[in-house]
């Protein structure tokens, strides 16, 4: 097997479902609706060397699409994580296999934001106000 070239990729998107990673136990796997996949500019590299070129973006394409990712259980909230906003770093690690990029990376760990809950609309009659 090849490895893909050293690629990163900050990816947005809605999360659908999650469930365990099939074969490793320490990961669980992310269903994104994906509505952004920027570049990682050599400034964001915190304690990497000075360069003028970043990581290929390898992820650009799946903008608009749906994208599994596996992240490392411990750095996810426990629980239904459908409807929540995931941003994070991810990296393409072979065919078919994107990962976060871990904490012990030193990049920090995807953010997650619960949908915002809207008060349900009183309905007309109620004698509500």
């Amino acid at each position: 097997m090849v490895s893909p070239i050293e690629n990163q990729t900050i990816l947005t998107g809605r999360v659908i479902d999650r469930h365990r990673h099939e074969t490793v136990d320490r990961w669980d796997v992310v269903r994104l609706k994906v509505s952004a996949a920027d570049d990682v500019s050599a400034a964001d590299d915190v304690g990497a060397a000075v360069t003028t070129e970043a990581d290929p973006n390898l992820l650009r394409e799946t903008v608009g699409g749906e994208l599994s990712v596996a992240v490392n259980r411990d750095e996810l909230p426990a629980g239904d994580l459908t409807g929540w906003q995931f941003t994070g770093r991810v990296r393409l690690a072979g065919p078919e296999t994107v990962i976060a990029v871990p904490e012990g990376a030193g990049l920090g760990r995807p953010s997650l934001t619960p949908p915002a809950v809207t008060p349900p609309e009183t309905a007309p009659g109620s004698g509500a106000t």
